[in-house]
């Protein structure tokens, strides 16, 4: 009797154990969630209004030096808001 109460406590202290570790998040299923919501992140930012992929104008580049700004002697003019002497020549 006293021999299948033990094996009972230790069987039971087993499945204890068992349901504990099941239960248990793993730190790479943290480590994958902390990655994914970053790149969502990124993704938005990159999208947003003031982002990287924000397209302000489109222009057509004609062959040798491209000048442009918002001045008028250059090749591409950018609305006057922006700085006046040539940005840059591609």
């Amino acid at each position: 009797m006293k021999r299948s109460n033990n094996l009972a406590q230790v069987m039971g202290a087993v499945m204890i154990l068992a349901l504990v570790l099941l239960a248990a998040k793993s730190p790479k299923d943290d480590y994958k969630a902390e990655i994914e919501q970053w790149r969502q992140d990124r993704e938005t930012r990159l999208k947003s209004d003031t982002g990287w992929l924000t397209v302000t104008a489109l222009y057509w580049l004609k062959e040798g030096p491209n000048r442009f700004g918002s001045s008028s002697d250059n090749d591409l003019k950018l609305p006057p808001e922006r700085p006046r002497p040539p940005a840059c020549s591609i």
